[in-house]
This record gives C-alpha cells, sequence and structure tokens, in this order.
C-alpha cells in the first residue's frame, strides 16, 4: 500500500511553473526634425510633439545650448548633429515639424532639396507636420516638391493654399496650426495688449524684406501708442534673441517718451516658454 502511494506519488507530473508575464511592447523610436535656433515657436512645436505622445521616445539632433531648454521633457534626447544621418536610418519614424520650412529660390534650392531628398531615401517612415509650402520663385520647384512629397507617408500643411498645390495627393492634408491646441492656463483678462516685433535687419535675397524696416518700424511703434492711448498695458514681447527681436524692442523703446516706457513691460524668450506665455494668458489682445 504505501509503495503504492510511493509510486503514484512519483509519477505524478511536475507542477507547471506560472507563465512569465509577456513583455511590453517597445517604445516607438522617433527622430524630429525640426528649426532649432532659439526661437519660441520651433520649440513650442517640438514640445507639443512630445506632450502628445507620451508612449514614444523622440531624438533630435542639435548642438549648442539645447540641453537646459528640453530638459524638463521627459521623452525627449538630444543628440550630437553627427549622429543625424544614422540616426534617420536607424528610428521607427522620422517627423518633420516646423513652420515655414520651405521657403525656396534657386539660390538655396539645391542645399535644402537635397537634405528633404535625403530624409525620403533613408526613413523607414517620414511624416511632415504643421509646415506651409512658399514662398517659392517658381513652378518648376513646386513640380520637384511635388514629385518628392510622393514619397512621405503623410504631410499635415497649417493652411489651406498649401494643401491646395499638392490636392489629389492621398497622403497630404490640412489641419490647422499645431500650436491652436497648445495647452495654456485659465486666467483673468488684463487691460493689456501683447506686441510681438521682428527685426527685419539683414532680410535681403529674393523675398527680402529689409527694405520696409523703417516703414514696420514706424508701424509698431505707432500701434504701441495707440494702445496706450486706449488705456492698455503693452507688453512688448521676443520670440527669438539670435534673430534680433529683442534689439527690435530696445530701438522701439528708445523712441518712446518717459510716461510711455513707464506703461510697456517686457518679455523676453531665452529658454523657457513661460518666459512669455504667461503674457499671453492674460493679455486682452495680442
Amino acid at each position: 500500500k504505501d509503495g503504492a502511494a510511493e509510486k503514484d506519488a512519483g509519477s505524478a507530473p511536475a507542477p507547471v511553473p506560472e507563465s512569465a508575464a509577456p513583455a511590453a511592447p517597445a517604445r516607438p523610436q522617433v527622430l524630429v526634425q525640426a528649426h532649432l535656433s532659439g526661437n519660441l515657436g520651433d520649440d513650442l512645436f517640438v514640445r507639443t510633439l512630445c506632450a502628445r505622445y507620451p508612449g514614444a521616445d523622440f531624438r533630435i539632433a542639435t548642438e549648442g545650448d539645447y540641453e537646459g531648454r528640453f530638459s524638463d521633457v521627459p521623452n525627449l534626447e538630444l543628440r550630437p548633429v553627427g549622429e543625424f544621418g544614422t540616426l534617420v536610418s536607424t528610428a521607427d519614424a522620422v517627423v518633420h515639424i516646423s513652420g515655414s520650412c520651405f521657403i525656396r529660390d534657386h539660390e538655396n534650392f539645391d542645399a535644402f532639396y537635397a537634405a528633404d531628398r535625403f530624409l525620403v531615401d533613408h526613413a523607414r517612415r517620414l511624416y511632415l507636420i504643421g509646415c506651409n509650402f512658399g514662398p517659392y520663385e517658381d513652378d518648376s520647384i513646386l513640380e520637384a516638391y511635388r514629385e518628392l512629397f510622393r514619397g512621405y507617408d503623410g504631410i499635415t500643411f497649417r493652411d489651406r493654399y498649401s494643401a491646395g498645390l499638392f490636392a489629389g495627393y492621398p497622403n497630404v492634408a490640412y489641419a490647422p496650426d499645431v500650436l491652436f491646441g497648445y495647452p495654456v492656463r485659465a486666467a483673468g483678462k488684463l487691460r493689456r495688449a501683447l506686441v510681438c516685433p521682428i527685426s527685419l535687419e539683414a532680410r535681403d535675397g529674393t523675398f527680402g524684406i529689409s527694405e520696409h524696416a523703417a516703414a514696420y518700424r514706424s508701424f509698431s511703434l505707432a500701434a504701441v501708442r495707440a494702445l496706450l492711448a486706449r488705456g492698455y498695458e503693452v507688453t512688448l514681447a521676443s520670440f527669438n534673441e539670435s534673430q534680433g527681436d529683442e534689439r527690435e524692442i530696445a530701438a522701439l523703446l528708445a523712441e518712446l517718451g518717459p510716461d510711455e516706457r513707464a506703461a510697456v513691460g517686457t518679455a523676453f524668450y531665452r529658454t523657457r516658454p513661460d518666459e512669455v506665455m504667461p503674457q499671453f494668458e492674460t493679455a486682452e489682445c495680442v
């Protein structure tokens, strides 16, 4: 009897271990192509993209002082510019997100087109988000991009005119500007106007506008004075130090009288959106 019990026990099947939990799917690896020059708008494009897809890991190739600008974005890694080609070919997808990134004339066409062609030829999947197309010098440039854009997996323009240039393309769509969805805090509006001047200095070339610099400054000055006369506090905001916004603000302030300057404040974007964005949240008009 005991031997039979031992025999039965010896022949009992071994317990089946609990199966290991399935491995979590790998996070998508996405390379971001963006214009990084210390400009608030372009930096917000990158922030908005990373916040919209928290389940993806983003990389961006840049140089200079950008380490501090995005240190609070947990799913974004900055890489050296020298790694850009490798990152393009190894990422699960490349996202080109920008605004007016297709201003083209024949002087700059070859270099820009070659860079865009490189993305088409080497990216596993390629998307273009938030841009507009043009101005461009002539239809030969448009036709070149009509051919190139067929190689993109998806393109979303922020204006109907640009989307219409590529009407009938199944991979082209229109949607409002990405930054229209940027989260802002609910705040009470103040009797404040936000004015965001730019510098027209050295903006030459085919589509140059530097010849209008004096007229533009006179217009901006008249606008500030008209707002002050209507009882507004005015804030002059700089989006990009490197492109001369702060110099233009200084020039406008120099033209104002002491009493006018006392009612005008400034806000300069250097590293974090909060240096400027609260002014948008409380301004009655921009």
